[in-house]
């Protein structure tokens, strides 16, 4: 009423401002709130802080950038937290180890899909399974040869088999996977222990697998 008298105006136009200022303030605190419920999310699932350090997502100052690499990185054109969770017991990536109670099932499951990402650039030749069997049971020969494993390599890149290193994220604990992309398997390193014996024994432990 004072507003209104000393600005000659009704003072239905002051409590209509009021009102007005009010609504955007809950506005934005509503925003809030839902940037933090998306962050919640996004961070249970996936280890960003490990992904931004490993080049895997872009660094991000908001949670619209942040939502945005998360897009990109799954293939999504909306956030579907509900299909991670429908992943996380479909693969079977790891065995027991003494770490096991740390261990994350949607980390791993963000592994994967990098890993997924990373075959997607991936070219090769037809598969040849018989050369594969060939090859394998031919491995401790390799073993002991100077170059055994740039030579190992070069012989499954021969026979349609594609290989590349691709570092564990954090509570994964993961030496290495196999998985069949577009017809042809695909050996993921990941270089945990940097031992040529753990080399050998994950390239023949997914080698079976495969």
């Amino acid at each position: 009423r004072v507003l209104g008298e000393v600005f000659d105006t009704n003072p239905k136009y002051w409590i209509n401002l009021d009102t007005s200022y009010r609504l955007w303030l809950d506005q934005e605190k509503s925003q809030k709130e839902k940037d933090a419920d998306i962050k919640s999310e996004i961070f249970a699932r996936m280890p960003i802080k490990d992904m931004v350090k490993k080049g895997w997502i872009n660094s991000f100052k908001t949670t619209e950038e942040l939502e945005a690499e998360v897009l990109q990185f799954w293939g999504w054109k909306t956030l579907e937290f509900e299909k991670v969770d429908e992943l996380i017991n479909e693969y079977c990536l790891t065995r027991r180890s003494e770490a096991f109670d740390q261990f994350n099932e949607y980390y791993k499951t963000t592994w994967y899909q990098m890993a997924k990402n990373v075959a997607e650039s991936c070219s090769t030749t037809n598969y040849n399974y018989e050369a594969l069997e060939a090859l394998y049971n031919n491995i401790n020969k390799f073993t002991i040869c100077k170059n055994g494993i740039s030579e190992f390599l070069h012989e499954l890149e021969k026979i349609g088999v594609v290989f590349f290193v691709l570092p564990h994220l954090q509570k994964t604990y993961l030496d290495g996977a196999a998985f069949i992309y577009r017809d042809n398997p695909v050996i993921v390193y990941t270089g945990r222990y940097k031992r040529i014996d753990n080399f050998w024994f994950t390239i023949a432990h997914e080698i079976t697998h495969v």
